[in-house]
């Protein structure tokens, strides 16, 4: 079994040792090992702070794929189920390589913003966390009837996200008090 890192780049630059020229999404996403559905997670939630998120019923959509992957990730934490053609996508080694090298200092910038902080790991706590993104996705729904208000839970669940790719237990609290205000707006 290889060993866990908590840093991005550090990851990243594991999966770039990777002798073959193409990689899928598949084995770059083995390389997060219990950490694989943030990415999925991160850039659904942020397709929602986006202007997008202010399209009719587009917020609900999101909130049921979340669900669903949280579900998902609840009754089978060892195995992210990703579409076929998500999964067998691949991408060249040298534009991954360049990638990387132009936005290394962006990525230390995120490890640095988002590390573990208060000592405890968030390993073997997906089940919680995917619970706590049923509970994001699911005040969606009702904020979506409030003019730009589905842009609280998406925050928390981009936090969320964000805080279980790099194993941040500080961002997990942060995310449980924007949680706390999105339910706030929802029932007050």
């Amino acid at each position: 079994m290889t060993k866990k890192v908590d840093s991005l780049h550090e990851i990243i630059e594991r999966v770039l040792k990777t002798e073959d020229e193409c990689l899928s999404l598949n084995n770059i996403l083995q390389d997060f090992g219990y950490r694989s559905y943030a990415p999925l997670l991160l850039i659904v939630s942020f397709i929602l702070i986006t202007p997008l998120g202010a399209i009719p019923l587009f917020p609900s959509t999101v909130a049921l794929f979340i669900i669903i992957l949280s579900l998902q990730i609840i009754l089978k934490p060892d195995e992210v189920w990703y579409p076929k053609f998500l999964r067998e996508r691949e991408i060249e080694r040298k534009k991954l390589e360049n990638f990387y090298q132009n936005h290394k200092s962006k990525i230390k910038l995120f490890d640095n913003l988002f590390k573990n902080r208060l000592g405890f790991s968030l390993k073997n706590t997906e089940r919680y966390i995917a619970v706590i993104a049923i509970i994001c996705a699911a005040l969606i729904f009702p904020l979506e009837l409030i003019p730009l208000a589905v842009f609280i839970p998406a925050i928390a669940l981009v936090i969320l996200s964000m805080s279980l790719l790099s194993n941040d237990t500080l961002g997990l609290i942060i995310s449980l008090g924007i949680l706390s205000l999105g339910a706030f707006l929802t029932f007050a």
